[in-house]
């Protein structure tokens, strides 16, 4: 029995990996910096239901989180609580614990401190889990989801969504992005 291998004289292979390396350069295209329009208050999340809508069918992979005599479910980073025969789309309570985040989460730290946020919900990690806490002041998010008031302090525009007040600015990279602050108050 024989064995025979068959070597090339490496100059076909050769040719063949230059012609993909100048077809890859032929294809590199200039990407630009982005300008965001004027709708970071929800443009992230404009796919998704309206927080506060009452919806008649919730994903059938959602899992059920019972906290303090209340039921809540959640799938892919939305959480619903019942209302009848039908769901709300709501904020979860504070202190629930999910084992995963939802993918196109934003990780955020304010004062030191790791939070991750999406869809108005902040996070923290706590052991093997990540706990549903308030989010903190000076917390800038990219979106948060339809179903907040537009405020009107003073002459001056404030998102409300569940009790947190944002401000829309621009952070130091140039982007529009919402602060989380302290309810605004009137001055007289």
């Amino acid at each position: 029995m024989t064995i025979v291998f068959f070597a090339g004289t490496g100059s076909h292979g050769q040719t063949r990996k230059n012609t993909y390396r100048k077809y890859e350069k032929q294809k590199r295209v200039k990407t630009t910096k982005r300008v965001k329009k004027n709708n970071a208050v929800y443009y992230r999340y404009s796919s998704l239901p309206r927080r506060g809508a009452l919806v008649t069918q919730i994903p059938h992979n959602a899992i059920v989180y019972n906290h303090h005599q209340s039921r809540y479910y959640y799938s892919s980073g939305i959480w619903y609580r019942p209302n009848g025969r039908n769901w709300i789309v709501a904020r979860p309570a504070n202190g629930i614990r999910i084992k995963t985040l939802p993918v196109g989460h934003q990780r955020i730290r304010v004062r030191n401190k790791s939070y991750y946020y999406y869809y108005g919900t902040y996070y923290q990690k706590r052991k093997n889990d990540y706990v549903v806490v308030d989010g903190p002041v000076d917390a800038e998010v990219n979106s948060i989801p339809k179903g907040y008031n537009e405020v009107i302090v003073n002459g001056e525009k404030f998102y409300e969504l569940d009790g947190d007040y944002y401000m829309n600015t621009t952070n130091d990279k140039g982007e529009e992005v919402l602060v989380l602050i302290p309810e605004p108050s009137y001055k007289s």
